[in-house]
Parts: C-alpha cells; structure tokens; sequence
C-alpha cells in the first residue's frame, strides 16, 4: 500500500508532461485560431451567413460522427495496439471513412434544406452558397480524428494538437486576400451583395476555408508513418472491432443529438433577439471560453484517455480511480484562474481582439456579457468532462448518454428562464448553471460506479 502514493505521483507527473506537449500545441492552435477571428471580424465584420454557414459542418460533423469517433476510437484503438491486430485497425479506418464520404455527398446534396434553418431575406442565397463549399469539410474533419485518435492511442499527442495550426494559417492568407477585394467598413448588407456580384471571390473564400481543413487532415500521415501506422483498406463490416466502434456508438450518437439541440435552441434564440449581432456574439464568445478549456483541460483529458483505456482493459481499478482524481486535479488547478481572469478581464480582451474594421461597439458589449456569463462554468465544463470521457476510456457509453441528458434540458431550461431577465447573455449563463449540476452527477455516477473514488486525495499537496 505505501508504493500507491509515489506510483500516483509518479502517474501524475507523466500526466502533466503529456497534457504539456498537448497544451503547447493547442496554445498555438488556439492564438492562431484568435488571429483567424480577429481577422475576421475585421474584414466579414458582422456577416452572419459566413458565421452561420461555417458553423454547420462542425454542427453536422459532431452531430453523425465527431463525438461518436472521439469516444470510442481511442479505447478501441489501444485494444488493437495491444493485441498487435493492426488489420482491425484497417477495418475501423476503412468502414469510418467510407461512412464520412457518404455523410459528406449527402450533405451537400441536402444543403438547400439545411439553409432553411439560418439567415433569411438577402443573405439566403449567399448563406445556401457557404453551405455548399463548407459541408466537404466534414470529410476532412473526419480523417483528422481517426489519425488523432491512432497516433494518441500510441501516446503520440504532439502533431495532431500543431495540426490546427495549419487550418488556421490557410484561412488567414484567405481572408486576407478577400479583404483586399473589399473596402473598409463595408456594412454586412454591402459585403453580401458584393460577394454575390462576385462569384469569384465567394467561391475562393469558401473553398479556401475548406481547404484549410483538407490540409490539418494531410499533415498527420507522417506522423503516423514515422510511428509505424501504415493505413491499408480493408473493407470488413463485420470485423470485431468494427462492431465494437458500433456497439458504442448508438449512446454516443444520442448523447450529440441532445447536445446539437440545445446549441442550434440557443443560436436560434441569440440570432432572433439580437437579429444579426446575436450569432457571432455567441459564437466569439464561445471560442474565448473555449480558449482554456481547449489549451488546459481538454490537454489534460487528451493525454490521459490512452492510459485510463489501458488501465480499464487491465482490470487495474485503483490505478484507474487514481488516474481519473489526478486529472480532477490538474484540470481544478488551471481553471480556476482562468475563469476569474476571463470574469474580470472579459471586455477589454474582446474589445483589443475583436472590434476593429466592421465590428463594432454593440457587438463587442454583448459578446463581452457572453463570456463574463460563460466564465461562470469554466471549471464545471472541464471537470464535467473528465467525468464523462472517463466513462468513454472503459467503454462505457450509456450512463453518459442519461447524464448529458439531464444536464442538457437543464441548460435549456436554465437559458429560456433567464434569457427575458438578461437577453442573450442569459444563454450563457443557463449554460454555465446547468454544467455545475452536470458536473456534481456524473461524478456521484462515477463514484458508484468506480467502487468509491479517494476524495480526500483530491485536496493533499
């Protein structure tokens, strides 16, 4: 029993070395991710259908397969890996990539229904017109997380964290260029119309975005070529890993839906009470609050699914409760600070990076509000998180399912309650309210669930 501490300091350690190689490449990821908007404040301004329509793919992509593909393959992957069934592997790149390509045709076939839920009056066309270009990037989105997955599966954190860093630069040089096509301060109505007198320059923004994506996914494959992950196809539906990815899939596959409701409920509610400041309030002030949950948590939950999946395999449950408080703690020591500077800080940091060119004093106040509001759950986002990827890494994907359920129709109640007394801002807020709840149940669940995690460890030096 007295090795358990120092082989849980030592685990620990190891833990923060990983989630730092990840937090380096996120950090440039995510400055880079920053420029990219301040970018494009300053040239799109407030144009909605771009916010809107870029939007859309990541909505589609975690909705059919993003979070289906984070929560399984890892725990899948590693299992391959261990047994050295590299032709399971194959299986699971080759049916995942066959389904993303039929998702991705199928979207975009569909792109003039899916653009009767957005923008309207003048901006439809152009809005219908992003749709088409953006949808392709499901694909690519798709690819970059089963060569994320197969290269940190293997503990190998460093490329796919740097690989949105290419996106992001692609996409600058982009809006660039569009903006010297475009004169300064151009109204959002102006900017539309220009960009639909001038099919060139649309149609170079949006397959320029596009392609950005294409590009994150390319630069991983020599990653995983110099690892040993030499990808072959091997069409095999009824391969067991395959299954397994399938089996797990179905809770996940709910759980997104639950949470695609509530997003597409509050951009619907921002964008009809704030018409067309109220989406990309939203959405900047989403990307800042993600900023530390993506460059600190997220890092930190990165780099210990590999190890809580190889631990849960193992049947070695008290390195897995210690696995599991370690990052409770990490993720606590990190977020804190930063939900006090964002509570504090919020409205200058979104006024230096976000109003310039065409946007403007209003929206900056609003998205302001947003993040002082989002701030509030910073931590309980993160730690909700652990929670729920802890169950992933033992494959265990339905207690999350009823978890994310309750707290996804308490974020929708909290926000519809609040949003008469605080407007949009309350959105965030109800966010924020309803992830403290989540996070006290999917850790009372995982308690049960564990045999009893050790909670006073959580507060020893």
């Amino acid at each position: 029993m007295s090795d358990a501490p120092e082989a849980s300091t030592a685990g620990e350690a190891g833990l923060a070395r990983s989630g730092a190689v990840v937090a380096a490449g996120t950090a440039a990821s995510r400055i880079t991710g920053l420029v990219r908007l301040v970018v494009q404040g300053w040239i799109l301004g407030e144009l909605a259908a771009f916010d809107f329509a870029n939007t859309v793919p990541n909505l589609l992509f975690d909705l059919l397969a993003g979070g289906v593909l984070t929560a399984t393959l890892v725990p899948v992957f590693v299992e391959n890996d261990r047994r050295g069934d590299a032709e399971a592997s194959n299986a699971v790149w080759t049916i995942t990539s066959a389904l993303l390509l039929g998702v991705t045709v199928l979207g975009v076939a569909l792109a003039p229904v899916i653009a009767l839920i957005g923008p309207t009056s003048d901006a439809e066309a152009l809005y219908r017109t992003f749709l088409i270009l953006f949808i392709p990037q499901v694909f690519f989105y798709g690819l970059t997380t089963l060569a994320s997955s197969a290269l940190n599966a293997r503990r190998r954190f460093a490329a796919a964290a740097f690989a949105p860093v290419v996106n992001n630069v692609v996409a600058i040089a982009v809006l660039v260029i569009v903006g010297r096509a475009i004169a300064p301060d151009t109204s959002s109505d102006a900017l539309t119309d220009q960009l639909l007198d001038d099919p060139a320059l649309l149609w170079f923004l949006g397959l320029g975005t596009t392609a950005g994506i294409a590009l994150q996914a390319a630069v991983l494959w020599p990653a995983m070529r110099r690892v040993g992950i030499a990808v072959r196809v091997r069409f095999e539906p009824g391969n067991p890993a395959v299954r397994q990815v399938l089996r797990l899939s179905g809770w996940v596959f709910a759980y997104v839906v639950t949470n695609q409701v509530a997003i597409m409920v509050f951009l619907g509610l921002a964008t009809a009470v704030e018409d067309e400041i109220g989406a990309p309030a939203y959405t900047r002030s989403w990307q800042f609050f993600q900023l530390p949950y993506g460059l600190l948590a997220a890092s930190i939950i990165t780099a210990a699914v590999p190890e809580l999946a190889r631990l849960a395999q193992s049947d070695e449950h008290a390195a897995f409760r210690n696995r599991v408080l370690g990052a409770l703690r990490l993720t606590v020591l990190v977020t804190v600070p930063a939900a006090v500077a964002f509570g504090v800080l919020g409205r200058p940091l979104v006024s230096a990076f976000f109003e310039h060119g065409n946007f403007g004093p209003a929206a900056t106040d609003l998205t302001a509000q947003m993040l002082g509001a989002f701030s509030v759950g910073i931590v309980f986002f993160s730690v909700y998180l652990i929670g729920i990827r802890s169950f992933y890494a033992a494959r265990d994907t339905r207690r999350p399912f009823w978890i994310n359920l309750v707290e996804s129709v308490l974020q929708v109640a909290f926000g519809l309650a609040l949003l008469p007394v605080l407007g949009v801002p309350g959105l965030a807020l109800g966010f924020s309210l309803a992830y403290v709840l989540g996070s006290a149940l999917v850790f009372w669940v995982l308690d049960r669930q564990t045999g009893g995690l050790p909670w006073l460890d959580t507060v020893r030096p």
